[in-house]
């Protein structure tokens, strides 16, 4: 079970990946069979209960997040900002969602923030050698692409435990 759950994981995060940076738009039925396939494959280590109060607090912390952008974004703007569409993608918070179900609170966090940074130097990079590109981040397809590199050399290289409570276990 371990192996098909993997593979799809594998499979749902390439095509965020390839749809993203190819059409930026990714299809809406990958991202529940995304959270739907990480929950399974939290189970596998955690309680219900233990995945219950991860994926709540991971939610919140996007939560959060959204909120803090909406009001920068609101007194920048000197009026109520809809940041969807806007500064952000509906199928980046949709990704954070699914995520939210894969990570502990720490290794969520840690993951997020060097997700964000993965992406804007991928995309500054990308942006120097093809003047014409765009000015959307693919954010996204980005994330997944760094999900992807984590849990590929997790596989061949190094046991991550993604449900741990310490960063450290992430890093190892």
């Amino acid at each position: 079970m371990k192996i098909i759950t993997d593979v799809f994981i594998y499979i749902c995060l390439i095509s965020i990946v390839y749809q993203d940076l190819k059409y930026r738009a990714v299809h809406w039925f990958i991202f529940p069979a995304l959270f739907l396939t990480f929950g399974i494959k939290s189970l596998q280590t955690l309680t219900f209960e233990e995945l219950a109060q991860h994926t709540f607090f991971n939610l919140g912390f996007v939560l959060v997040q959204l909120i803090l952008l909406s009001v920068y974004m609101s007194i920048k703007h000197k009026k109520i900002t809809n940041i969807i569409n806007t500064q952000l993608g509906l199928g980046d918070i949709l990704l954070w969602i699914c995520l939210s179900i894969a990570f502990s609170p720490t290794n969520f966090i840690l993951f997020f923030i060097s997700g964000l940074c993965f992406s804007l130097i991928v995309y500054l990079i990308f942006r120097f050698l093809k003047k014409d590109s765009s000015e959307e981040i693919p954010l996204a397809g980005l994330q997944s692409l760094f999900l992807t590199i984590i849990l590929l050399y997790n596989h061949f290289f190094s046991p991550l435990n993604l449900y741990s409570s310490t960063a450290i276990d992430f890093l190892l």
